[in-house]
């Protein structure tokens, strides 16, 4: 089952610079969200402060019906068993075994026995287009894009009711960026979980998700149906959408 996430007012600052200034987002049940935006420009600050990772000093973030803050350490612990996370390194365990790292959310936040948790990481393997045989290798001897594979398998082990992926196809090259997008894409589909995504890929926003929201300047200046923001009429969104070097947005060149 899926679930809404919204934040309101969330404010964040770094020895008193401001990253996040009042953002407010909207994450609808069941649907994905891609969030956007100029580099460095606290995307990745705002998805920590949505998973209690990182301290706020202002704002709200539900789950539901559920304040993030009115939670203590065990009902944070229970809310993270239902949210599946893929990291933009992939963070997968370099000590534990490929089995072992998918299904690690399943053995650790759900009790699940190890004989049942490594068929369950077997079926989830072929689910993202690896088979029986890297099971029992360990992720270094894996390939980039085999590990990137193995690190959505495991934020999707256990059927989350939220998904989080941080720039999931950073660093990879077309043909492997196309595959990762069409097995994130199968993979909220199939479990028909609630997604939020960061990209740099301006086609991808565009072609995969259902909404779309742009982050500059630590506020949120658009947030949508992605079918619309060719009609936005929003300056900063029509400049990054068409990727132009002239507009509201300033680009910081060096010589």
């Amino acid at each position: 089952m899926s679930i809404t996430v919204t934040a309101r007012g969330v404010v964040k600052a770094f020895d008193g610079r401001p990253v996040l200034r009042g953002v407010d987002l909207d994450v609808p049940e069941g649907q994905s969200t891609v969030l956007v935006g100029p580099s460095s420009g606290g995307k990745s600050v705002l998805l920590k402060c949505l998973l209690g990772l990182m301290p706020m000093e202002g704002g709200s973030v539900r789950f539901g019906d559920t304040d993030l803050a009115s939670l203590d350490k065990s009902g944070l612990e229970q809310l993270m068993r239902g949210i599946g996370v893929l990291f933009q390194q992939n963070a997968l365990f370099d000590s534990l075994s490929v089995w072992e790292n998918v299904a690690f959310t399943l053995i650790h936040g759900h009790g699940m026995a190890r004989r049942t948790a490594r068929q369950r990481a077997a079926d989830v393997l072929v689910s993202v287009g690896l088979g029986p045989e890297v099971a029992d290798l360990s992720p270094a001897e894996l390939s980039g894009g085999m590990q990137k594979r193995v690190a959505l398998g495991r934020a999707i082990a256990a059927e989350p009711r939220f998904l989080v992926l941080d720039d999931p196809t950073a660093g990879l090259d077309p043909i492997l960026t196309g595959a990762i997008v069409a097995l994130i894409r199968g993979a909220i589909e199939r479990t028909g979980t609630t997604a939020l995504t960061v990209t740099s890929d301006m086609d991808i926003a565009r072609r995969s998700f259902d909404r779309l929201a742009m982050l500059h300047e630590g506020a949120i200046l658009w947030q949508g149906a992605t079918a619309d923001i060719d009609e936005s009429g929003n300056a900063y969104l029509d400049q990054l959408v068409n990727q132009r070097a002239e507009g509201p947005i300033h680009v910081h060149t060096t010589a």
